[in-house]
């Protein structure tokens, strides 16, 4: 709702002005939030291209780098630890509030990246579950499908299109 609105119903149906002044604080508060999200993203994108630019100079080849927690998406899931020449690198950020960054293949020698199906390897049924969710946790502890199998070019596949996957 708009302001506008906000004070227009509130002198509508009667409500006090401390009712009101809190409504529009939590609007402020709302907006704040929004603007506030949306400026860490720009920053972070602009912090993205400069560093792929630098990289490009240094003729760098990189890993992807995904935050492995469970409010990871799955796009981003499929391509945590993978090496990408600098020019091939998926683009970043690649949603809104994605956390993912690329690192040179020279910083990080001899410690490798976790991959996605190393780091579900490591957590403990429930996690894995609030990971992946009821029915692809199912189709991947039966065996069914492998955790590179839930995304395709970039796109998570739908359950639809993971139990054709098993059918076949």
């Amino acid at each position: 709702q708009s302001l506008t609105t906000i004070i227009k119903n509130s002198f509508i149906i009667g409500e006090s002005t401390d009712i009101l002044k809190d409504k529009m604080l939590l609007k402020f508060d709302k907006l704040l939030d929004s603007i506030t999200l949306d400026t860490k993203l720009f920053v972070n994108s602009v912090f993205a291209l400069t560093n792929k630019i630098t990289f490009k100079k240094n003729k760098e080849k990189v890993y992807y780098c995904a935050v492995l927690d469970s409010s990871i998406c799955l796009e981003c899931a499929s391509l945590s630890g993978k090496v990408f020449e600098i020019d091939e690198a998926p683009y970043l950020q690649r949603h809104y509030r994605c956390r993912c960054t690329l690192i040179p293949v020279s910083i990080v020698k001899d410690e490798p990246i976790l991959t996605f199906n190393e780091w579900l390897n490591t957590l403990s049924d429930k996690e894995q579950l609030d990971v992946l969710g009821r029915s692809r946790y199912n189709l991947y502890k039966s065996g069914t499908i492998k955790p590179t199998q839930l995304v395709d070019n970039g796109e998570t596949l739908s359950l639809k299109e993971l139990v054709q996957i098993q059918e076949n």
